[in-house]
């Protein structure tokens, strides 16, 4: 029995997990490295905080489960969340710096549209890929 990779997946995982790593470490060493020198409340920071690292762990879980589907084709769902994360979480951004913050801040994180959009767009390959090969 011939062996399964689909490396789409294996890319979008691998992809995805430097990204996870990425923010947590920018996270720490820029964001809230100048956070902690300003003088505001400290549960304002905990808020702030907290959900930048479950976003952090986020990406990394969903970067393992894509991993894992990559090798074995009985995870196929896992990619289908992992999509539906991706693509719910963009559509968040985007529409958030839009309405708040208008187009100088999205210039900003152009870096940031542009590698989900290839997550995505990996993703999308890699179940059109499995498909093909049923």
């Amino acid at each position: 029995m011939k062996g399964y990779l689909n490396e789409y997946a294996l890319t979008a995982g691998l992809l995805l997990l430097c990204m996870a790593v990425a923010h947590a470490v920018y996270g720490e060493m820029v964001v809230f490295n100048d956070l902690r020198f300003m003088s505001f409340d400290r549960a304002l920071f905990a808020t702030i905080y907290l959900p930048w690292h479950q976003i952090s762990l986020v990406l990394l879980l969903s970067a393992i489960g894509l991993v894992i589907s990559s090798f074995k084709r009985e995870y196929k769902p896992i990619q289908y969340f992992v999509l539906f994360v991706t693509i719910s979480n963009l559509a968040i951004f985007l529409v958030t710096i839009l309405r708040n913050s208008g187009k100088a801040l999205f210039f900003q994180a152009w870096p940031q549209v542009f590698f989900f959009l290839i997550l995505v767009l990996l993703i999308v390959l890699g179940q059109r890929k499995k498909e093909a090969n049923r």
